[in-house]
């Protein structure tokens, strides 16, 4: 099975009252880098964005977490991140929960060859929750072939237990 480049989470939890803060993981593979969000005519910027179902929406500016290497490659210069890029989102609720998709798209690059340009969605429902759905976020970052497996392990405890 081919390793992925990059695997995407996102977490949301409550800071306080009615605002949540999402965060966005991604574990980028040994020898790999993306780019930083800034805009820049030489390389191609991750960007993150956010669709806010009825309910919720956000909140100041987008927050890049993780360390950002400044390279200068010729006369241009840019940021890249390694190992692992967080960033974070704030979200005021309007309702007691609502949907918030998170779209990452990214380059993941080593220092010879570059991937074809990937995006990642995942859907996190915040707000009145249940500790499963809090998860469903985090469940969306793995690769579908696990989360099935994780849903039909799931499926035969709970055929098992009505029996």
């Amino acid at each position: 099975m081919e390793q992925e480049t990059v695997v995407w989470t996102a977490t949301a939890q409550n800071i306080e009252g009615s605002t949540w803060q999402i965060t966005i993981t991604g574990q980028i593979a040994d020898g790999y880098h993306i780019y930083d969000v800034v805009e820049n005519d030489y390389v191609y910027p991750t960007t993150i964005s956010f669709e806010c179902g009825d309910g919720a929406h956000t909140t100041g500016e987008m927050t890049v977490l993780s360390e950002v290497h400044q390279v200068t490659d010729s006369e241009e210069s840019y940021g890249t991140i390694s190992g692992t890029a967080l960033f974070s989102q704030n979200v005021e609720l309007t309702s007691s929960s609502a949907d918030v998709k998170v779209t990452v798209d990214y380059l993941a690059c080593t220092d010879t060859f570059c991937t074809i340009p990937a995006d990642t969605t995942i859907t996190l429902h915040i707000g009145e929750q249940t500790s499963s759905e809090a998860s469903m976020g985090v469940i969306a970052g793995i690769s579908v072939g696990v989360a099935l497996v994780l849903v039909a392990a799931a499926y035969a405890i709970f055929r098992k237990r009505k029996k």
